[in-house]
């Protein structure tokens, strides 16, 4: 194709191939402007056969664009970045597009990978592929824009077009290692002082600012900026909805509803409009205008052709929340099939995973999760096996978890200390310290495995003494003392555990003294034995640190109801002991306190938790998943009156107070 691709780069040799492999077949000459690399970024564009030109770097994009446009000789140019890749389409489809009379450019789809793994994008319409023409140029520092020239020359010579372009330079990765917000805050800041009134500038800043979470600032600029702009500019959409989530995520629920109300007047087929709606709306308790609105995005669909849009808008992420709000509404039948339907469509959406697990542990409906995992097991990306990997071990259901080992092969090499601690769950202690022992030594998983060994050996130290019933001699718990001491030996800040350990003697502080544990030694003691089922040490641990069950995931809380009659009996007893209970609690934990007396017969003690969850309940977040707790409640109440263990005379209360 008569096409130039040109390019700046620097310091680029981890992408560069990629991207310049990509366009192999497509492109006819290469235009590389180096701003100043200091790897093997110029050898590797030479081998690629380009051009490569070294220019200082001014701090100016545009500038360094420009220059790479003077060079081109063919009569189509397209840009692309080194972490980009084109995504070829076929020669004779692109070769008409470059035959269409009247066309300067064309906007092409940019898909950009988001997070750690990569597993979600957003897509924005960019113009990267133009006619060579010396009138068409770059302006702008950073953010640099072309499609603003062209529509200057002919308002109707740039169109959309379906190319693709793919972007890596979003991953976590990649912008901690270039240090990109701080880099582009630098530069726009600059830029500003120039031109204080740039509207362009003034929305890439707020976009900045915004990616960081600052919403704050993101509002401060944003407001400012929103009366100067065009209705339908090309940037105006996208600006109506980041302001419409800066206004929920800093609490102005009233104002992000106004924001998305007038936004889908001026973009009535903008899906994340309709998204953002309805988690405004799901903040307010109006669950069923809640749905509508993700009926309404459902029904658009994607529109990433058209605006800045995230992946799953209009598909597997609308039924995911959708999925949420029915979740409020206790029908788990259609949450349920709600998440089952994202997983089929996007398989590795690993929140999804997070909801549909919990659930079906809660309904005891464990097979449901197994024919999800059946069903995708295949395409299930390694980090969302691992995410399910690790629901299995926090919901307790070590038997699921080694029926299933086989289609979780993978996570299983991310994570290889889960199937000991399945082990030690399920009672088999001497194939879990078999399954843990051997990565004692790992340089990556020795610390977690050392202290997984310590939390196995003082559950067997505790089980030997609940079986006895005479005095154990001290050799009896050395096995326990010498993991304490192996995992001193490691890392000295775990001396405290030493009276958590039986058997164990003072191995720092003064004789007889225990010497104090930190908050974070305290977590990483209480995770560590939880996921062995080291339930009396936990209890132990847990006299006086009702704070750390009410911070704990929900998957543990769900775990909790697994533990054996009497840890759930006194367990209830030091909540109730605390002064006064319900503060040191949020509503997930006072549910689930409420769960564990129901499930005990205390009838009376429930009615108290749930009615200080109800009160609690004004202030509950939207991402936290407090309906599972109240799912909980539910079901044990029905097993209570069952059995007799609740009065019927009660019951109704109850339930009045836990669907409040």
């Amino acid at each position: 194709m008569n096409i130039s691709l040109c390019m700046i780069v620097r310091d680029e040799e981890e992408h560069l191939a990629r991207c310049l492999s990509s366009v192999a077949g497509t492109v006819k000459e290469i235009i590389v402007v180096d701003t100043g690399s200091t790897d093997r970024t110029v050898s590797i564009a030479r081998s690629f056969g380009a051009r490569v030109v070294s220019v200082p770097w001014r701090h100016d994009f545009a500038e360094a664009r420009n220059r790479s446009l003077e060079l081109a000789t063919e009569p189509w140019i397209l840009v692309l970045d080194a972490d980009e890749q084109w995504v070829a389409p076929p020669d004779d489809k692109l070769a008409r597009l470059l035959k269409q009379d009247g066309v300067l450019g064309y906007y092409v789809r940019m898909l950009s990978y988001v997070g750690p793994h990569g597993d979600e994008h957003v897509t924005d319409a960019v113009c990267r592929l133009f006619r060579n023409d010396p009138r068409i140029r770059y302006t702008g520092r950073i953010h640099e824009d072309v499609a603003s020239r062209i529509l200057s020359l002919a308002p109707e010579g740039l169109v959309f077009s379906d190319l693709e372009i793919v972007h890596y330079g979003y991953l976590d990765r990649v912008i901690q290692q270039k240090n990109k917000h701080e880099r582009n805050l630098t530069l726009i800041r600059e830029a500003l002082k120039l031109n204080k009134d740039d509207l362009q500038l003034l929305y890439a800043l707020g976009t900045e600012y915004y990616q960081q979470a600052q919403y704050g600032r993101t509002l401060t600029v944003f407001e400012s900026l929103l009366p100067r702009v065009p209705v339908y500019g090309g940037y105006t959409s996208d600006l109506l909805l980041k302001m419409a989530y800066a206004y929920r995520a800093t609490g102005f629920r009233d104002e992000a509803l106004r924001m998305t109300e007038e936004a889908l007047r001026l973009y009535p087929d903008f899906t994340d409009l309709y998204e953002v709606q309805a988690l405004v709306l799901t903040d307010a308790k109006r669950y069923r205008e809640a749905l509508q609105a993700l009926d309404k995005a459902m029904a658009t669909g994607d529109v990433s052709e058209k605006y800045s849009s995230s992946s799953g808008a209009g598909t597997y992420r609308s039924c995911y929340l959708s999925g949420i709000v029915y979740e409020r509404l206790y029908c788990w039948e259609d949450a349920l099939a709600c998440y089952e339907l994202a997983l089929a469509d996007q398989p590795g959406y690993v929140p999804a995973w997070q909801r549909l697990a919990p659930i079906c542990a809660a309904t005891e409906r464990m097979d449901r999760l197994s024919a999800a995992l059946r069903a995708h097991g295949r395409r299930l990306p390694p980090h969302a096996q691992a995410a399910l990997l690790e629901a299995a071990v926090d919901l307790q259901r070590p038997e699921w978890l080694l029926q299933h080992r086989d289609a979780l092969q993978a996570a299983l090499a991310l994570q290889p200390l889960a199937e000991g601690l399945a082990l030690a769950q399920s009672g088999r202690l001497d194939a879990a310290e078999g399954a843990l022992r051997p990565w004692a030594v790992h340089p990556q998983h020795g610390a977690a495995a050392a202290l997984s060994l310590w939390a196995l050996a003082v559950k067997r130290a505790d089980a030997q003494q609940d079986a006895s019933e005479a005095e154990l001699p001290a050799a009896a718990f050395e096995p326990a003392r010498q993991a304490l001491l192996r995992l001193v030996a490691a890392d000295g800040s775990f001396a405290p555990l030493e009276w958590l350990t039986p058997g164990a003697a003072p191995v720092g502080g003064d004789d007889g003294d225990p010497l104090p544990l930190p908050d974070a030694l305290r977590a990483q003691a209480a995770q560590a034995l939880l996921r062995v089922g080291a339930w009396e040490a936990w209890l132990r641990l847990s006299a006086d640190a009702t704070p750390e069950f009410a911070a704990m995931p929900h998957t543990v809380r769900c775990g909790m109801l697994q533990a054996p009659a009497a840890v759930q009996e006194r367990l209830l007893d030091l909540l109730l002991a605390a002064e006064p209970p319900a503060e040191e609690l949020d509503r997930p934990g006072l549910l689930l306190a409420g769960v564990l007396a129901l499930e005990r017969g205390r009838s009376q003690d429930a009615l108290a938790w749930f009615w200080a969850a109800r009160e609690q309940a004004g202030a509950e977040p939207a991402a936290v998943p407090a309906a599972v707790g109240v799912l909980h409640a539910l079901a044990q109440l029905a097993s209570g009156v069952a059995n007799g263990r609740v009065p019927i005379a009660l019951a109704s209360e109850i339930r009045a107070v836990i669907l409040d």
